[in-house]
């Protein structure tokens, strides 16, 4: 059960996240978007915090490695390494 509610709060993370598109469209004043931009950062931030302390310390490396521009860059230099003993 903790795990169903540790990767609904990630995913709930990324809507709030995504729900930042829409802020500059509100019909509201500057501060009051700056207002709700900021809550949308903050709660998305607590959302995936409490998200991964649920669903603990392994899945959030997991998560970052997969994210983490450094290993893109790993990543695609082992792709391409690959190829060229291939060929």
């Amino acid at each position: 059960m903790a795990k169903r509610i540790g990767i609904f709060c990630i995913v709930l993370s990324f809507a709030l996240y995504a729900l930042l598109l829409a802020v500059p469209f509100l019909p509201a004043g500057s501060s009051g978007k700056a207002g709700a931009a900021a809550a949308l950062v903050i709660a998305g931030e607590v959302a995936f915090w409490i998200g991964g302390l649920l669903l603990g310390r392994e899945v959030i490396k997991k998560y970052r490695r997969f994210l983490s521009p450094a290993a893109w860059a790993k990543r695609k230099s082992a792709e391409t390494q690959g190829e060229k003993e291939q060929t």
